[in-house]
């Protein structure tokens, strides 16, 4: 595709987002490691304060959701690539990984 652009004329290209097929899944998925974390954290701190964890009091996911990360990288090989005749634009593969931050509050007993 970057190819038949550039070779249509287009001089400006603004990049190539790469997304999940699925990504509320992913976020899912990240939200139950984050719980798990916490989870083990709050045991281990409760452990070191000679207490237990006795439940979960809230959960709460703060903040704005982060955009999506850019793959320049792979354009600006694409671009040179162009520049020297090369017979395709390389693309490099990125590695996508979706976060969260959530704040839990455990009961210690």
């Amino acid at each position: 595709m970057i190819d038949a652009t550039v070779a249509d004329g287009a001089n400006e290209l603004q990049g190539i987002q790469f997304s999940f097929q699925d990504e509320e899944a992913s976020l899912d998925t990240a939200r139950a490691q984050a719980v798990q974390t916490a989870r083990t954290r709050a045991d281990r701190y409760a452990e070191a304060a000679g207490m237990r964890v006795a439940r979960i009091v809230s959960i709460a996911e703060p903040g704005a959701e982060l955009p999506p990360p850019e793959y320049r990288r792979g354009l600006d090989y694409a671009m040179e690539a162009q520049a020297q005749n090369a017979a395709a634009s390389p693309i490099n593969p990125g590695a996508l990984d979706n976060r969260t931050n959530i704040v839990v509050v455990f009961e210690l007993r």
